[in-house]
């Protein structure tokens, strides 16, 4: 049987990904960052014909939570103390010549339980149902104005529609 390491079409593949992860956050360290995001671009190769973006945002936490004493996680289900389940939702990000769609699943969310937040070019996506609660931030290259963001809800799908302006596209 051999061993083909070269490969790495198979299992052996996502050990690529977490030795350039344990390289960025080496690097982060080194270089005392707290957060480093990280986008670019996903090209065909000749198995697969798939095109894309990506973005990953990395933190780290600090070794003490200063003025956070108070609040208790609870490691299994990422719990507040007494307060609601935090969970990030699965969100897309969609960027055409014109336009910046962000979409997220909220299952089991009412339209009047959720908000957006704009501030400079960072959207805010929250939503709160009786034990969860969701949050979601997306950093956009640009800076959108206020009004041509259109919102739309539907079948527990939320998204947001942002225009760019002229001189960005």
């Amino acid at each position: 049987m051999k061993n083909n390491d070269e490969d790495r079409g198979g299992f052996f593949s996502m050990f690529t990904g977490i030795d350039k992860l344990i390289n960025v956050v080496a690097d982060m360290v080194e270089k005392d960052k707290e957060e480093v995001h990280i986008n670019g671009d996903i090209k065909p190769d000749n198995q697969r014909k798939i095109t894309g973006k990506y973005g990953i945002n990395i933190k780290l936490a600090p070794d003490k939570l200063d003025g956070f004493s108070n609040i208790r996680f609870d490691d299994t289900t990422n719990r507040k103390e007494n307060g609601p389940k935090i969970v990030v939702p699965v969100t897309d990000v969609f960027e055409e010549e014109d336009k910046i769609t962000v979409v997220s699943e909220l299952p089991g969310v009412k339209r009047e339980d959720i908000e957006f937040y704009l501030d400079r070019n960072t959207i805010t996506i929250t939503a709160t149902k009786k034990d969860i609660c969701y949050s979601k931030k997306v950093e956009l290259d640009f800076i959108p104005e206020r009004d041509s963001i259109k919102e739309n809800f539907n079948n527990s799908i939320y998204s947001l529609m942002i225009c760019k302006r002229a001189e960005e596209k």
